[in-house]
């Protein structure tokens, strides 16, 4: 069963997310001086802005629907098994670097969802899932193709799940890795709190208790960085 789509959505809220970062070309850089690999090709100041959100509709920063709640599924495909209600209301929205994805998360009586649009065809998929708890949308790459889902579990923990847009799918296993460290299942719910830093490269720089660590995208390998925190 393919994804939804909503060609209803209209056309102006894909331009209105995407016109700050595809306006122009970002300035040529220096040919005698390597481009930092890690750091995003848009300037900060045509990165597209974060869109209105109430709990039925999503809007653009100029007030173009661009998603509401009739159009979201009733429940979310964990995997080829598992589907949960999580979709009663809208609680954020962010988009990608170019505006050509959007992070969305919803939530239930019980459970909150993740998922993403992608704009130019209107089609939303599974991308994240707490069970008994809730999800915040945390930082894109650089490069628009990964985004962070913070979960807040109802065990008082907070995990880390990373949603891939090359490889979304009909359930959230399709396009979400989680993000745990090799000691993880032998931790006590109140000391798995996970705090994102930051990206670079591909690379998600992350933090538990004093220790830093990184997570690579691309191979889903969790190392430890050699310095503690202070």
């Amino acid at each position: 069963m393919s994804p939804p789509s909503f060609r209803p959505i209209m056309a102006g809220a894909f331009a209105a997310l995407s016109a700050l970062a595809l306006a122009c070309d970002p300035a040529e850089p220096d040919p005698g001086v390597d481009p930092d690999p890690g750091a995003s090709d848009v300037p900060s100041e045509m990165l597209p802005l974060s869109p209105q959100v109430s709990d039925e509709e999503i809007r653009s920063a100029e007030g173009d629907l661009i998603l509401s709640l009739d159009q979201v599924p009733g429940s979310i495909s964990v995997d080829d098994e598992s589907e949960f209600g999580a979709g009663q209301r809208f609680v954020a929205a962010e988009p990608s670097p170019r505006g050509d994805w959007l992070a969305v998360s919803t939530g239930g009586v019980a459970h909150s969802a993740g998922w993403l649009l992608e704009m130019a065809t209107a089609n939303l998929h599974p991308a994240a899932f707490q069970y008994g708890g809730s999800l915040e949308i945390g930082p894109w790459s650089e490069d628009g193709r990964w985004v962070v889902f913070i979960h807040e579990g109802p065990a008082g923990d907070r995990t880390l799940s990373v949603a891939d847009t090359d490889g979304v799918g009909r359930t959230v296993e399709a396009a979400s890795e989680p993000v745990r460290v090799p000691s993880h299942d032998d931790l006590r719910p109140e000391d798995r709190m996970y705090q994102v830093e930051e990206w670079e490269g591909g690379i998600l720089q992350f933090r538990l208790s004093t220790q830093r660590w990184t997570f690579d995208s691309s191979t889903g390998a969790v190392e430890t960085q050699a310095s503690p925190l202070p």
